[in-house]
């Protein structure tokens, strides 16, 4: 079925969904009054857009070079910088 790093990425999508959801549903409630909404709301997304993005970056990876993981040292030397990231990825922010 799956193999261990197939389902550690499942794992990661599903807490990427889940930091998604989670920041878009913070913004949708945020207002001048709760204005911890809104940082909640920012942070979550930002954290669930980088890790879509690497994801991205290891669907890649895995499409090019026959199902093989990219080694983890490439993912931690792209850091967090999401403009970087969705660059490699052919994105425009």
């Amino acid at each position: 079925m799956f193999n261990e790093k197939e389902r550690l990425l499942i794992n990661e999508a599903t807490l990427t969904a889940s930091m998604l959801s989670s920041g878009l549903h913070a913004l949708r409630k945020a207002n001048t009054f709760q204005k911890g909404l809104f940082y909640q709301a920012f942070f979550s997304l930002s954290i669930g857009i980088e890790r879509l993005l690497k994801i991205i970056i290891i669907s890649q990876h895995r499409c090019k070079n026959e199902g093989k993981f990219p080694i983890s040292q490439q993912l931690k030397n792209y850091g967090h910088d999401i403009k970087k990231l969705s660059e490699i990825v052919g994105a425009t922010i």
